[in-house]
């Protein structure tokens, strides 16, 4: 667990906050610079008045806070690609001549490729920036590579924000990464090139492409493969969603994410085989800088991703204090590669991967020697399964209110299919690194890859069995940001407590337990309290959503509304719906508090009507004359969903803007939602 007792670490906690402030709110970056200066001075003179006088003077340490607090803010001012003039977005007007080059594939769609490109030019001007494209798949093209340059001219589009609520915010995650636009490309609207050099990604992507070329001539399964791609090279592109569901409901998925457990197998690995140097005179010196060297390269062949750069980072720090012969505090190493890398790319600090990943080494750091006093077995194999066991608790503890909060389950088989498969792994891991250097020489003989694949196999099945008992996986637990920082406070206090042993942390603890009380009273009553109307995005369907608390009404075109839209079960457990009662769409008036819709799904005589500026949703592409509709009602807005016609739409929208009239497109703007 982290100590807060040492500077360090609360330096890298100002340091974050400054970069969540300087990202959330727009704090003037010139004042933000020369209060640094001021600061720098004041700490510079202080410095100088405790070497006089020899004592310990705190308002060093607060405007050290505040020194870093303001340095967070520049870091994410001076790496806000935005801010930089060369950005494609300070050149954009409507279509334009662009050159792009691929950076990263992601996960492909059934129509399209997906990749990450950065835009190397816009009409003609050299940028940057990257962009989402989506390539559509074509059995004729060739495969695409990673540097590829693509030529088009299309208009870039800004990311399209979530369609309903609950669902995940793909341009809220992809804005993270810097990432804020994104382009379809249709079939002969482009030309594709290749490059004259390679950017060190391209050279990753052909080393890896190179070992699964050799790899899918042997007979290995396509699981097994698409377990080799994640587990050992970071690409998950082609894993189906079935086994990587196993992983997750046994509390295993963490294996498929490259991280310390892989470094630590490789290190092992790469320290039997280079053991002989030692007997050189000269021979430590190289064997210290091959380790690092394969480690650092290995990084480079999966990509830089967040838990890689801190494995990576942990592991040199490590060998460098064994080469000088010093020990190293893990928790000083862990707050200086959080300081550097933040420093570097202070928007790791929103990737779940990068956070999960530093909590759960603080935890086992924390908490495992405190579980090793309390009992320590004698027996080596007994001893080995206790500390294995100790390790995943701790990290799990860590983890658990991030996973909560995020992914909102909770698998109560991970200690039993650590124990079980944490070991198996491990060998897993052992082989697989003597198989992919072997795959990349191309001398792999075809025995040890069938016998590896096998095992994988057998591995995916055992990970299967075990994640069929869907009975010990917690689903639908769902925690505000607030009670999330609060059970890590909770957490703190209690390790606090437990390590000193002193009645004066008591208090806090049971403070924060009360608070956390507070703020699970405070979710139920808001739970009961909220009502909504929701007008639900569904391509070709209707779904009108009002909820009283936790009792909802849904209104739909469809006979079973429910059981086939995953988002919309995902919306009734997040808000705790007990009841809902479903009625078929039709023509009718729904009041929310003092607004009043007025549902049109056809034709109607709307002159009987006698109601005044509506709310009038449109579905079903009714055939009405909008003009007229506008002129009788005289309409807040109009509320069009994903049942409608393009085309109509598009007319619907030229009328509306020439009467003044507020459109809202589900299928542009998102779910309509209204809070009453």
């Amino acid at each position: 667990m982290v100590e807060f007792r040492y500077l360090p670490t609360w330096l890298v906690l100002f340091l974050a906050l400054g970069i969540y402030a300087g990202y959330t709110y727009q704090i003037p970056i010139k004042g933000t610079i020369i209060g640094c200066l001021i600061l720098l001075l004041a700490i510079w003179f202080i410095m100088a008045y405790i070497a006089k006088k020899n004592r310990k003077y705190h308002l060093f340490s607060a405007l050290s806070f505040l020194l870093f607090l303001g340095i967070g803010i520049i870091d994410v001012h001076i790496n806000q690609v935005l801010n930089n003039p060369k950005h494609y977005r300070h050149f954009l007007r409507n279509e334009h001549e662009l050159v792009l080059q691929l950076n990263i594939q992601l996960k492909p769609t059934s129509r399209y490729h997906a990749y990450l490109a950065e835009v190397k030019q816009i009409d003609k001007h050299k940028t940057i920036g990257d962009i989402l494209v989506y390539i559509p798949k074509d059995s004729l093209q060739t495969e695409w590579q990673i540097d590829d340059l693509l030529y088009c001219k299309r208009e870039i589009i800004p990311l399209a924000p979530p369609h309903n609520p609950g669902q995940f915010d793909y341009r809220n995650y992809l804005e993270k990464e810097q990432v804020f636009d994104m382009i379809y490309l249709k079939p002969g609207e482009y030309l594709r090139n290749t490059p004259i050099e390679s950017t060190p990604k391209g050279i990753a992507f052909q080393i890896r492409k190179r070992i699964l070329e050799n790899l899918s001539t042997k007979s290995i399964s396509s699981d097994a493969m698409a377990i080799i791609q994640a587990m050992f090279l970071g690409q998950r592109q082609e894993m189906s969603s079935e086994i990587y569901d196993d992983y997750k409901n046994t509390g295993m998925v963490h294996v498929l994410a490259i991280s310390g457990l892989h470094f630590g197998i490789l290190l092992w690995f790469m320290q039997l085989l280079l053991k002989p140097l030692l007997q050189n005179k000269y021979g430590k010196i190289i064997y210290f800088v091959l380790l690092h060297s394969f480690l650092w390269f290995y990084a480079f062949l999966i990509g830089f991703f967040p838990s890689v750069v801190r494995a990576v980072t942990m592991f040199s720090s490590v060998l460098i204090g064994i080469q000088f012969k010093r020990r190293i505090n893990v928790q000083n190493a862990l707050a200086a590669s959080l300081f550097f890398l933040l420093l570097l790319y202070p928007f790791y600090l929103w990737q779940v991967g990068f956070q999960m990943s530093y909590l759960a080494v603080f935890f086992i750091v924390g908490f495992q020697p405190l579980l090793k006093k309390v009992y320590q077995p004698k027996n080596k194999i007994v001893a080995y399964f206790w500390d294995l066991a100790m390790v995943t608790i701790t990290a799990q503890l860590g983890v658990l209110p991030l996973s909560l909060y995020y992914f909102h389950q909770f698998s109560g088989l991970f200690l039993i299919s650590s124990l079980v498969f944490l070991p198996v792994f491990g060998i897993v891991l052992g082989m697989g690194f003597i198989v992919l250097i072997l795959a990349y020489i191309g001398i792999l003989p075809d025995l040890v890859a069938i016998i590896f694949g096998w095992g994988i196999d057998k591995l995916n099945l055992g990970i299967a069995w075990m994640g069929s008992a869907q009975g010990f996986v917690f689903n639908d637990i769902y925690l505000l940001a607030s009670t999330t920082i609060l059970l890590y406070i909770f957490l703190f206090l209690a390790y606090s407590f437990w390590k000193e042993r002193l009645l004066t942390w008591l208090p806090y603890l049971l403070t924060a337990v009360l608070f956390m009380q507070i703020s699970f009273l405070l979710q139920k009553w808001n739970f009961q309290k909220t009502n909504e109307f929701v007008v639900w995005h569904q391509f070709k369907g209707t779904k009108l959503i009002h909820r009283r608390g936790q009792n909802a009404e849904l209104i739909s075109s469809q006979d079973s509304p429910v059981k086939n839209d995953v988002n919309l079960v995902n919306y009734f457990s997040a808000n705790k719906v007990i009841s809902v009662d479903t009625i078929i769409a039709g023509l009718r008036i729904i009041s929310c508090g003092e607004e009043k819709y007025l549902l049109i799904s056809k034709d109607f005589n709307y002159q009987k009507l006698l109601i005044s500026n509506p709310n009038i949703i449109l579905c079903n592409s009714p055939k009405i004359n909008l003009e007229r509709l506008l002129l009788h009602f005289r309409p807040k807005r109009i509320i069009a969903d994903g049942s409608n016609f393009p085309y109509l739409i598009k007319i619907w929208e030229k009328t509306c803007k020439s009467r003044g009239v507020k459109l809202h497109i589900t299928g542009m703007s998102g779910a309509y939602v209204h809070s009453h």
